[in-house]
C-alpha cells in the first residue's frame, strides 16, 4: 500500500480522510504490522486507490 500512496501523491492523513480510517492503522498496514485488517478496511482502501483487492492479497 505504501507503493500505492507515494505514486499517487498521496498523504498518510489524505488517505485517511478519505477512508475514514485513522492514520494510525494506514501505517500499519503499509509497514505489515496490522495483522487483523477487517475485509471492509481492505475494501475501502482498495476503492480509494482503484485496484482489485485480489492484486493486493495476491502471494505471488
Amino acid at each position: 500500500m505504501f507503493e500505492l500512496r507515494k505514486s499517487r501523491n498521496k498523504s498518510i492523513k489524505m488517505v485517511a480522510k478519505a477512508t475514514r480510517m485513522s492514520t494510525g492503522i494506514i501505517s500499519k498496514v503499509e509497514k505489515g504490522q496490522y495483522d487483523n485488517l477487517c475485509l471492509s478496511r481492505l475494501l475501502r482502501l482498495c476503492r480509494y486507490y482503484e485496484v482489485n483487492i485480489i492484486d493486493i492479497v495476491s502471494c505471488e
